[in-house]
């Protein structure tokens, strides 16, 4: 029975970068003793690891046993010891945390998903080895930025500028300057 267990943990294993564990584990370590939140994603060729951590102790959230489940530390008297500003604070604290986090993980994953699919128009996949070599025009340059969808125009009253994103997905869209300086608001959201 033993060779058996072996066998699969060593099958397992296959399907996984040592490398890439070894690295997702040291990092968590330094994420866990500096009591802060985070999402990391680790590649190497055929491999990824990726890590979140949103209980830091001032969180009021926590994920629950099964996939997809969160906790929320929401209840007065037992988490907050009937205390509602504590209460409201905390969880506003965890809210903007959370919030930071989304945003910039949707950014990243715009960003990325623009990239590799100028990778892909390059890269011209749909050619077979042996077919006739096109000039390729200079390689474009790939936009950081969300562009402005349909014509959108931001928010702010008298602004009038073309909008580059949804603040926090909730249909505020504003121009960078008026984005920058919201988001520099939500920095100031009152932690614990």
């Amino acid at each position: 029975m033993h060779h058996d267990k072996q066998d699969l943990k060593e099958a397992a294993e296959a399907q996984y970068s040592k490398k890439l564990r070894k690295v997702i584990a040291k990092i968590k370590k330094i994420i866990k003793s500096n009591d802060i939140a985070g999402s990391v994603v680790l590649y190497e060729p055929g491999f990824s690891e990726y890590l979140v951590v949103i209980d830091p102790i001032y969180s009021k959230i926590r994920f629950g046993d099964k996939p997809g489940q969160m906790v929320i530390m929401d209840d007065l008297q037992r988490d907050y010891y009937g205390d509602e500003k504590l209460r409201r604070e905390s969880l506003e604290g965890t809210m903007n945390m959370l919030i930071h986090m989304a945003n910039m993980n949707r950014l990243l994953f715009q960003n990325f998903n623009n990239m590799a699919g100028q990778v892909e128009k390059r890269a011209d996949f749909g050619k077979l080895p042996g077919d006739k070599k096109e000039e390729k025009p200079e390689a474009p340059v790939v936009q950081m930025e969300k562009a402005n969808p349909a014509g959108k125009i931001c928010v702010e009253p008298g602004c009038g500028e073309p909008a580059v994103d949804d603040f926090n997905g909730m249909g505020a869209w504003g121009c960078q300057k008026h984005l920058d300086e919201w988001y520099s608001a939500t920095d100031n959201l009152p932690t614990t």
